[in-house]
């Protein structure tokens, strides 16, 4: 009799082990399972944040370049290179080098912007 409880013992013991060791791995799995969501979800939330800001910058192309035709039709009016250059570099994001050359350029009063400007 206490030959076979030992068996019977082992047995459960086995089964036991058994379903702690599928515990860990469904543990495991469930632990994995939520990493990667977070991950989806921060990926989500950055393409969110990403959709928007290329929306805005849609937004202030097309802004810019309205602004950008009334400060040419402005110049076109008043020919105020000195009051209007400065409003140019800033919306065409021109560099120091290319207002020196518009300056310079103007200066010379040769060529095709240098009638315009």
């Amino acid at each position: 009799p206490h030959a076979s409880t030992f068996r019977r013992g082992a047995a459960g013991d086995a089964q036991l082990a058994a379903l702690h060791a599928e515990v860990v791995d469904l543990r495991e799995a469930v632990a994995d399972h939520e990493t990667r969501e977070t991950l989806l979800m921060e990926q989500s939330d950055f393409l969110k944040s990403e959709l928007r800001e290329l929306q805005r910058n849609q937004a202030r192309g097309s802004m810019d370049t309205l602004y950008l035709k009334n400060v040419v039709i402005k110049y076109m009016e008043t020919h105020d290179l000195a009051g209007l250059l400065p409003v140019l570099a800033e919306t065409l994001h021109l560099s120091q080098e290319e207002v020196e050359r518009i300056r310079q350029y103007r200066g010379v009063g040769k060529g095709v912007f240098g009638r315009l400007l």
